[in-house]
């Protein structure tokens, strides 16, 4: 251990070569230092640590923390892209498909169908059951009760995997076909309208109040209710 007179020895001579080269501030620093002792700066250092190291560890919780909130979003940000996507050619067996020939018969027939299960369509006479559901129903093998109609792929996602004659309607977010009565539509899927590689609508074999079993060229960009058109 130093003996305490050659340290304040060593220290004086230090302090004034520091403030001939750096100036008096240099050595008010020096001196101050010089007054506290040993053990107080020691612990002073030591605290400075410490602090440095909680600060250090509270970011990193915090960081981990961003990181695991990041990852949650990306995860969530992927379930609501594919909410809507289902492969429909991994499913293709549970899809119902639609009659092909008594289809194409009644499509080239250009007349109205009727069964006495459907509702009936609203300010019409002669042609009140002449529905959007017949077709499904009577074609499709689809429930006369609308409410068991459950949605399975949505069509703009998976329009180029759906078989043709696959049945399809337009359902609510939450699954229900006939929520609103001025967008009822349902039919027989036709295949895909293309503007390039790219799908913008689908041809559509279908009856609507007021029209006979027809096929409609129907394009997502005009028609909104589409964007909610399902196979079922």
């Amino acid at each position: 251990m130093l003996e305490n007179n050659f340290f304040n020895t060593s220290w004086e001579d230090i302090s004034q070569a520091i403030g001939r080269l750096g100036g008096t501030s240099m050595k008010q620093e020096c001196d101050i230092l010089k007054t506290k002792p040993l053990d107080q700066s020691n612990k002073e250092i030591i605290m400075e640590i410490k602090h440095s190291n909680e600060a250090i560890e509270q970011l990193t919780k915090s960081f981990r923390s961003l990181k695991r909130s990041h990852e949650e979003d990306k995860r969530t940000v992927k379930r609501l892209k594919t909410s809507h996507k289902i492969v429909l050619s991994e499913n293709k067996k549970d899809l119902a498909i639609c009659r092909k020939f008594d289809t194409v018969k009644a499509l080239l027939q250009f007349t109205y169908f009727t069964h006495p299960s459907t509702p009936e369509c609203p300010n019409t006479s002669s042609r009140a059951k002449a529905t959007p559901e017949v077709i499904p129903i009577s074609f499709c093998s689809a429930p006369t009760d609308t409410s068991y109609w459950k949605p399975k792929g949505r069509v703009i996602d998976n329009c180029e995997r759906i078989p043709m004659y696959a049945r399809i309607g337009v359902f609510s977010n939450q699954g229900l076909y006939g929520y609103d009565t001025s967008i009822r539509k349902c039919g027989v899927f036709l295949g895909c309208l293309k503007s390039g590689s790219k799908v913008v609508g689908v041809k559509i074999g279908m009856q609507v109040c007021g029209r006979p079993f027809d096929i409609e060229n129907a394009r997502f960009s005009n028609e909104k209710d589409l964007l909610n058109l399902y196979v079922f």
